[in-house]
């Protein structure tokens, strides 16, 4: 069945183009829109990973996390205030990271010093991952449970703060707990087991305080003797079960120290499956036999 132009009327030759000016007009404009024009930006393509939204944002923090160090030193509380007027959660989740870190590095190197002088006694050695990914959950349930049981006193004190302000005050002021981190990590180098247990503790009188600071300078509290007294209940429920679960880690951390290849749980398990009655009748049959 022939086609025919939509202009003129005529049949269409083979080619499908018909030689009327109207045709010729139409498909000039329609050229002329599809050609791009000058100084258009070429149509967007995937980014590539090095610059999608996560790294952009990694960067955006990297980027303000000196300036913000300048203002924290200047005004600690100020700067928590600006950080959550801006609803910058960028730099105090990398303080965050950070704290975690070094959390880990701590709990490695402590394990790793300490029991250094046992190594020319037998032989032990300390993987590195274990102690230190559980240094990082260490570090990170403390600072969650710094942000829920703050933002739970908050609403006990009938204040009006959202979680992600509450985040943005923890994770800013992280900045003073993983200053005592660095210098527990210190301590550690040079195998001070007093040293870093003093370091921990200074960490955690750090922690109340700016708690109290946090709750009296950027949310507004006042200290009145009801709200003293949960504000001290609560820190001390923060700071016990941190302890808490800071030894848990702790202790599973220690259990993949390895001693002549057996990792120390290992050795705990085979120990109690060993019968105490097996143990005395063996006892029991080398003293007759000898």
């Amino acid at each position: 069945m022939a086609k025919f132009c939509t202009y003129c009327g005529k049949p269409l030759p083979e080619n499908g183009q018909c030689d009327c000016p109207e045709s010729a007009a139409a498909r000039a404009q329609q050229a002329q829109q599809a050609a791009p024009q000058p100084g258009a930006a070429p149509q967007a393509q995937a980014q590539p990973l090095s610059e999608n939204e996560y790294v952009q944002k990694t960067k955006a923090a990297a980027n303000a996390l000196v300036p913000f160090l300048k203002a924290y030193w200047k005004d600690p509380m100020g700067s928590t205030v600006a950080a959550m007027r801006e609803k910058n959660l960028g730099v105090p989740v990398l303080l965050m990271v950070i704290n975690a870190l070094l959390a880990g590095l701590v709990l490695f190197v402590s394990f790793a010093r300490l029991l250094s002088p046992l190594s020319s006694l037998m032989d032990l050695s300390v993987p590195f991952f274990p102690p230190f990914l559980l240094g990082i959950v260490m570090a990170a349930i403390g600072l969650a449970l710094a942000a829920v049981l703050l933002f739970l006193l908050l609403k006990v004190l009938k204040i009006n703060a959202s979680f992600t302000y509450v985040v943005i005050a923890v994770g800013a002021n992280s900045l003073p707990y993983t200053a005592c981190l660095v210098l527990a990590l210190l301590l550690a180098l040079f195998a001070w087991a007093t040293g870093i247990v003093i370091a921990l503790v200074l960490a955690g009188v750090v922690s109340c305080v700016l708690a109290v600071a946090l709750l009296t300078k950027v949310f507004g509290v006042q200290i009145t003797g009801a709200a003293a007294t949960l504000i001290a209940v609560f820190c001390a429920a923060a700071l016990l079960l941190n302890c808490w679960l800071g030894s848990k880690l702790a202790l599973s951390a220690a259990g993949s120290i390895e001693v002549s290849g057996d990792s120390i749980s290992d050795l705990i398990d085979e120990m109690e499956d060993f019968d105490i009655s097996d143990i005395l009748g063996g006892m029991m049959g080398s003293s007759y036999y000898w």
